[in-house]
């Protein structure tokens, strides 16, 4: 029997022609005899290649937009030092955003963004984060240079927002698994607006206690923003296919860190400290209100 197998596979060329249908597919290739061989290792898969054109435009873009923003603070927002880097950013941005739909393998598909849920999950990482931001700047400097507070009595004034921050983030993955992450995210972004609302209205007025005028509105924003952040990652990263879940971690993360830069400096560009706690509040409010309708 194994003499007459030799001469079979020598006489198939030892086995390395194309075997029978179904095994391309992967099946069990027959032999001769009736007995059965496993198919060899599948070919790897192609590797998509570096899209290095795309990660240097979108870098430079964002960094350049964000320093331009970032001299709001110092700049009007007519003079060349602030348009120049502006004009730079959007510029590099745009040429990002057509290199990604001629690239065979783009960094950021075009059609990655186009997902509702996604696209509103990335806007209200961006928020929440910016809204933190805002907070923390502006009371950081409120309570030392209008109140007197040290730094380190200031420091204590948010330790309250952070514990809230923590039981908050806790709850949210039961909340997010008993009622849904669009929910979750909405209602977070709800509770956040009324905790900028209640900081807008007392919170830089020195008359107010901090138990009364601060504590309710840092203890309601954290506790929205951390159900909120916990929902839109989520709702950023959900529905993704596998082969990619870290370009969606990517832009979330980047959701993130750049929300702070641009929302933050356009929201003091548009006045006071009382001015840009509202605007932040209905921004919230509008990405609330657009999560329930979605």
């Amino acid at each position: 029997m194994a003499l007459g197998l030799r001469r079979t596979a020598r006489r198939d060329g030892g086995g390395a022609r194309a075997g029978p249908p179904g095994a391309a597919r992967g099946d069990r290739v027959p032999l001769r005899d009736g007995r059965a061989r496993a198919p060899g290792p599948p070919p790897p898969a192609r590797r998509p290649r570096l899209d290095l054109p795309g990660a240097l435009l979108a870098t430079a873009g964002l960094a350049s937009a964000s320093y331009g923003l970032v001299l709001t603070d110092a700049w009007s927002w007519t003079s060349g030092r602030v348009l120049a880097p502006l004009v730079a950013g959007v510029v590099l941005l745009a040429m990002f955003v057509g290199a990604e739909r001629r690239a065979p393998d783009p960094l950021l598909p075009p059609r990655f963004l186009l997902d509702r849920r996604r696209a509103l999950g990335l806007a209200a990482t961006a928020l929440t984060a910016a809204g933190t931001a805002t907070v923390f700047v502006l009371f950081s400097l409120h309570l030392q240079d209008e109140r007197g507070w040290s730094a380190l009595r200031t420091s204590a004034a948010f330790v309250p927002f952070a514990v809230a921050l923590l039981a908050s983030g806790r709850v949210a993955g039961r909340l997010i698994g008993r009622y849904g992450a669009p929910v979750v995210t909405g209602t977070g972004l709800a509770v956040g607006a009324v905790g900028l609302v209640l900081l807008a209205l007392l919170g830089m007025n020195g008359t107010v206690p901090y138990a009364y005028g601060l504590l309710p509105g840092f203890v309601l924003l954290a506790t929205g923003v951390a159900a909120s952040f916990a929902g839109a990652a989520v709702l950023a990263t959900d529905r993704v296919p596998a082969e990619r879940t870290g370009l969606a971690g990517g832009v979330h993360n980047t959701a993130m860190e750049t929300g702070p830069t641009v929302v933050f400096a356009l929201v003091l560009g548009v006045g006071g400290d009382t001015a840009s706690l509202a605007v932040t509040a209905a921004l919230f409010g509008t990405a609330a209100l657009a999560l329930r309708l979605a």
